[in-house]
């Protein structure tokens, strides 16, 4: 199997086993299978492939020190509605600039922090 990554989506070449299998009439047809094991290696390379983008994602977050709403959402997985009540309820502090609403990074992970230690 061979994986190629664009900024995108992730492109899956599998290796198949090819079985040639003749038909009535003396017609010939090529059969492509896939076996269980084949499919099992797959999970397990994708599953790998989506940990290695998500930790890319996470270290592009790390580095800056402000975040915008849609980076904050896509951190925390919630909805615009949640964010904005996290901001109205002060959990979140924030600050806006320009109609833009900014997070500090730390805030951030420690909002995530807290979650986790309930």
């Amino acid at each position: 199997m061979k994986f190629e990554r664009n900024a995108d989506a992730i492109y899956i070449t599998i290796n198949c086993i090819c079985v040639t299998v003749g038909l009535i009439g003396g017609i010939m047809a090529n059969l492509n299978l896939v076996t269980v094991e084949d499919l099992q290696q797959l999970k397990i390379e994708l599953i790998e492939e989506i940990r290695k983008s998500r930790k890319q994602e996470e270290s592009k977050m790390e580095s800056k020190q402000w975040l915008r709403s849609s980076e904050v959402r896509h951190l925390l997985k919630i909805s615009p509605g949640t964010l904005q009540n996290l901001r109205i309820k002060g959990t979140l502090p924030h600050d806006k600039i320009g109609g833009i609403f900014y997070y500090a990074y730390s805030d951030v992970a420690g909002l995530l922090e807290r979650i986790g230690n309930r």
